[in-house]
Formats: structure tokens, sequence, C-alpha cells
């Protein structure tokens, strides 16, 4: 079941990826991107924190990286613990990968509030595991619920927290059903 949960994860990403990248001139869905105005080759934070900081289109498919709230169509269902803050996120219709900061959760607290909260929200936890190796440890879980199913990475070294700098602390994959 974990390698298919893990499987899924990388599909979404992969999907996301794909979508960003295909459709070509000649078959008229050439590719469309834009993001923050830049200064200096550097992209600008949005002024209100609201809009996805890059948005590419491919045909009939969006692909929006960034910005500072959830991605539209994100489950209000899906428990977040007091005081997470969105260090990051890239979602296309239906599809979500969502990274958090902890605010000052321990790795403890977290899988703890999880156990707990998803549950009480109408999410299955279908399986957990624990890993531990020289870059850190972390906790994987597989859910479902709510016409959704996906994973739930809690920890330092989770797979796809590759490039975040400071206090990382989960990342959440969705898949509408």
């Amino acid at each position: 079941m974990l390698r298919k949960f893990l499987l899924s994860a990388v599909l979404v990403l992969l999907v996301l990826t794909a979508a960003a990248c295909s459709g070509s001139e000649e078959d008229g869905e050439g590719s469309e991107a834009t993001a923050a105005p830049t200064t200096e080759g550097q992209a600008e934070e949005p002024d209100d924190g609201a809009e996805p900081t890059m948005v590419i289109s491919s045909g009939s498919e969006t692909v929006s990286i960034g910005g500072g709230e959830l991605p539209e169509g994100w489950p209000d269902t899906f428990p977040l613990p007091e005081g997470a803050e969105l260090a990051g996120s890239a979602s296309s219709p239906g599809n979500y990968v969502v990274w958090f900061s902890s605010g000052g959760s321990t790795q403890e607290d977290l899988k703890a509030f999880f156990d707990d909260e998803l549950p009480a929200n109408g999410w299955t936890i279908e399986s957990e595991l624990d890993f531990g190796d020289d870059a850190g440890s972390y906790s994987a879980y597989a859910i479902s619920g709510n016409g959704y199913s996906g994973g739930v990475y809690v920890g330092e070294g989770a797979p796809g927290s590759e490039g975040f700098e400071g206090d990382f602390a989960f990342w959440v994959a969705l898949t509408a059903e």
C-alpha cells in the first residue's frame, strides 16, 4: 500500500510538471507562463500574498505554483494544525501538493495532531510508516476521504522536502478520486 501511495505522490508531481510542459505551437496548444513582476531578475512576492507566483497554462490545463493562500479548490475538510504556515504549493484542478512550516510544533506534536484530526474530519489513515536515516526522520501517511486520496509527510528529510530551507515540517499531496 505504501509503495502505491508513494508512486501516486510521485505521479501527482509528474502530472503537474507534464501539464506545465506539454503542448506545442504546431497543435495550437502552446504553453504560456506568467509570473509576478521581476526586478533585477528576481520574482517579487505578490502584494496581497493571495496570487500564485507563477501560473503555467497548456491547452486546457493550468498549474499554479506558489501564492500566499491554499490553492483554489483545496478541500476545507483537511485539518491543519494551529500555527502551520503555508510554505509553498503547486496545483492543477483536483491535484494539490502543499508544503507547510510547523509554526513551532514538533514532529511528535504533528503526528499526534494528524492521528487524531484526520479521522475526526472524515479522512481514513490507510497506512502510516516511520522512517529514519542520515537525512532525518519522518512519517508518511497514506490517506483517503472526502473524495480525495493522497498522503501526508511529516518531519525533516521527507521525500519532497528537498530545496526547502528553514522551518519545514510537513507536506500534503491530494488527488481527487
